[in-house]
């Protein structure tokens, strides 16, 4: 006798077979959410740090900060921008790469730092101490001497301000343009504090021009002479007193170096 085969539906074998794979997308879901809590419940324990990172104190970060900015100006004080590695400044620094990446994104923002800090450094100088005279040749005395002292305190990152001023593509040469502006505005300011009637920009930026030379011959040097920083002063002052000054300021003007 011939067995008669019972036809299976397959309907009901599609919809048997798919009630576990639901089951088990349901629990892969269940448990990305209990992943995702988890992970967001250590975050805001830890105030946003990543866990099992240390907890850094504002004051620590700029202390950290500050070892590699330091440790930045020493290297690039020695070689040019392009020479610099991010590897030169672990080395100096005495820190990790990772540790390194943790404040800062490359070599390029650090030495752009240390750059605009140095030269915002001089600019705030110069007004503070030519501000303090009532006149003419007094201010600009008190500004070279401001600019003398700011080149001779800042340290190494001085000898890079004054080898890749013109270097394309260094923070030098590109911070260039700023500090010609804010040290343009400067004289101009105090000239008009002072009644003088305004003169044309290139005056002033000839002015500038020069004295920046100087103290680049001045900066240079490893360790300076007191006559070499003398010899410079009356450099310095000749040639800007000479340009700015006016009718009976021009007797005080000291002779030319000899």
């Amino acid at each position: 006798m011939m067995l008669r085969q019972q036809k299976r539906n397959p309907r009901n074998r599609s919809s048997s077979s798919a009630l576990p794979r639901q089951r088990a997308k349901q629990e892969k879901a269940a448990r990305r959410t209990r992943r995702s809590h988890a992970a967001e419940t250590a975050t805001e324990s830890t105030g946003g740090r990543k866990p099992g990172r240390p907890r850094t104190s504002r004051a620590q970060q700029a202390e950290n900060e500050e070892l590699v900015l330091a440790a930045a100006e020493r290297v690039y004080g020695g070689v040019n921008y392009h020479e610099v590695t991010v590897e030169h400044i672990l080395t100096e620094a005495g820190i990790s790469r990772p540790t390194f990446y943790r404040w800062f994104s490359g070599k390029d923002e650090v030495l752009t730092r240390i750059v605009r800090r140095a030269n915002d450094n001089l600019i705030q100088r110069m007004y503070a101490a030519m501000s303090e005279d009532d006149d003419l040749l007094g201010r600009i005395a008190a500004g070279v001497e401001a600019y003398i002292r700011w080149g001779l305190d800042t340290g190494p990152i001085v000898l890079a301000l004054c080898r890749d001023a013109r270097l394309p593509g260094s923070p030098v040469q590109r911070d260039r343009g700023r500090l010609g502006e804010a040290t343009l505005a400067l004289y101009v300011n105090q000239m008009r504090k002072l009644g003088r009637p305004d003169i044309h920009p290139l005056v002033y930026q000839a002015v500038i021009a020069a004295i920046e030379h100087v103290g680049s011959w001045l900066f240079s040097q490893s360790r300076p002479r007191e006559a070499d920083i003398a010899l410079a002063r009356k450099v310095m002052l000749r040639i800007a007193q000479a340009v700015l000054a006016e009718g009976p300021e021009r007797e005080a003007i000291p002779e030319l170096p000899r």
